[in-house]
């Protein structure tokens, strides 16, 4: 006989309350799927277990047992789903506690309220889906078709709503290998978060509710799981044929890029006395480098993380003319930088607005091109309702994270010498970039990002990883210039061409990698995703005619 194993029968016996803290334990054991572990089959033992508890409340496990109203299960399934997304962002996000103790004297008092209520917060992403898919859950195969859809509605608001904050997205957890990684050219990381969730959901068919046993597996047991497979086969037989395909590396001969990893501690950054100091520390690491034997290389591109000059570039003669002195004939430096613009004098006192901004300075120390920020961090770079901070006594909340304005939108940067790029600062780098933004001409993308807030955290990995996904999904080179954190060169199929270690100075030179010109499919990458989910409806649907049938012809 085929019974259902203990742990679902130890679930299903739990109060209501320890239900929920099963639920946040299973979220917690989720965040193991995410890179740089990417311990994704932990995904086919806690989605499943998940998907039980929902059981739980929607199905009686016994017959003397009460049957809840409908808004008795809405608020039960929502709460658990909520527990589970706690337990998933609390620990995603722990790194993010490192920032408050940047300046400790300031902020160490935030850092409980930081480290909780955003986690609370983006939990209402999951649970709020997932209750309203309760509202139709079934006994069968379909209710991992609403689960799927749950999570893939939770992962696209949360990437779009204030902002938005994509950050270890359910799809995740299917472009931990390089090979699995190149399907987000074809479904999207929104699509894979579908995908994801029906895949590894596909073990809790084997034990649908209110069963005690059964005689044995049946097609409607396998067919989910053979599905299951067949895809993960087919997403890394995909990869595997398109690394194949496009070949080794290829790279611009004539083109040199230099990226500087300063490592300069965070406290120092924020020191205004020992910034100064920080910038000489850059400019003499660069001047580590050899002359350009244009012999070999005609260009060098010389690139400084986010504020790496941490005054306002446009408004520093004195720094132009430094910057001039050390840049050579045939060296372009590309760092980010303040910028600072003037605007009208209110009530007779000057009013500036600053700008997180990357500047691109020619050989003979000029400002030739910048970029503003367009995506802040919420909290770090701009508050939202600073007034309501000020008013409830968090001044200096309000004064210390609301100082930055925001640039336009993203457009390709031409260089005299060079192919143009792509700019992105920080997480801006994050969000999947769109078909239209793909197609503006640029050749290669940059990322410049300052990771020396999170300190030996898992943040930097996890940031690295998803700054990768865009060479992959753009088929463009991917150049990135940190301070502290990792500084990498990824190929347009996100294969590392160089990277440094975490949190140390280091030098990278390497040729800039040619664009790969990537395949165009007919049909939208979400639209494949459905299109697959529709495959697995197929399928589930046919077994269902087949077994009526089947029954219906045993009884006449």
């Amino acid at each position: 006989m085929w019974k259902p194993p203990a742990l679902k029968q130890f679930l299903d016996q739990l109060r209501f309350r320890n239900k929920v803290l099963a639920s946040f334990l299973l979220g917690v054991a989720s965040t193991l799927a995410m890179p740089p572990v990417a311990l994704w089959p932990i995904l086919f033992v806690t989605f499943p277990l998940f998907i039980w508890l929902i059981d739980g409340v929607h199905y009686a496990q016994s017959p003397n047992s009460e049957e809840p109203s409908k808004r008795k299960k809405l608020k039960q399934v929502f709460l658990l789903s909520w527990g589970f997304g706690f337990g998933y962002f609390v620990v995603s996000l722990y790194w993010l506690g490192s920032s408050f103790l940047v300046e400790p004297e300031k902020f160490a008092w935030a850092l409980p309220f930081a480290v909780t209520l955003l986690p609370l917060f983006l939990g209402l992403f999951y649970a709020i889906p997932l209750a309203l898919a309760s509202l139709f859950w079934t006994k069968g195969t379909e209710r991992l078709l609403l689960f799927s859809l749950a999570i893939f509605s939770g992962d696209w608001l949360r990437s779009h709503i204030l902002t938005g904050f994509p950050w270890n997205l359910i799809g995740h957890s299917l472009t931990g290998q390089l090979e699995m990684m190149q399907s987000v050219t074809l479904f999207g990381l929104y699509g894979l978060s579908a995908i994801a969730a029906l895949i590894f959901s596909t073990p809790a068919i084997l034990f649908p509710p209110q069963t005690t046993e059964s005689k044995g597996l049946s097609w409607t047991h396998v067919s989910p799981l053979i599905f299951s497979a067949i895809m993960l086969t087919g997403l890394y037989g995909f990869g595997a044929y398109k690394l194949e395909q496009v070949g080794p590396t290829k790279f611009l001969e004539d083109i040199e890029v230099v990226l500087i990893q300063p490592n300069i501690s965070q406290r120092d950054k924020v020191d205004y006395r020992k910034r100064p100091n920080a910038l000489l520390k850059t400019i003499e690491l660069t001047e580590t480098l050899p002359p350009l034997d244009e012999t070999e290389v005609k260009h060098r591109l010389i690139i400084w993380p986010e504020t790496a000059i941490p005054f306002a570039l446009n408004r520093s003669p004195t720094i132009l003319k430094r910057l001039d002195e050390m840049l050579e004939p045939g060296n372009t430096l590309i760092s980010g930088a303040f910028h600072v613009e003037k605007n009208q004098e209110i009530k007779g006192k000057k009013n500036y607005q600053v700008y997180n901004s990357l500047f691109v300075v020619n050989h003979l120390g000029e400002i030739t091109k910048h970029y503003d920020k367009n995506h802040l961090v919420p909290f770090g770079e701009y508050l939202p309702f600073p007034q309501l901070f000020r008013n409830i006594g968090l001044k200096a909340i309000a004064d210390e994270r609301g100082g930055f304005k925001i640039g336009p939108e993203p457009k390709p940067v031409h260089l005299e010498k060079a192919p143009p790029f792509l700019p992105s600062i920080c997480y801006e780098a994050i969000f999947p970039l769109s078909e239209k933004t793909i197609t503006t001409g640029a050749k290669w993308l940059l990322n410049i990002s300052n990771d020396g807030w999170f300190g030996n955290t898992v943040g930097p990995h996890q940031h690295l990883h998803q700054v990768r996904l865009r060479s992959v999904e753009t088929g463009l080179p991917m150049i990135r210039s940190v301070n502290g954190g990792i500084s990498a060169i990824f190929d347009g199929l996100g294969r590392v061409v160089k990277k440094s270690t975490l949190n140390k100075s280091s030098v990278i030179r390497v040729k800039l990698p040619k664009n790969i010109t990537l395949e165009k499919y007919i049909i939208p990458n979400e639209l494949w995703s459905l299109l697959i989910l529709l495959a697995f409806l197929v399928l589930i649907s046919t077994e269902k005619i087949l077994t009526n049938r089947s029954k219906f012809t045993s009884k006449h």
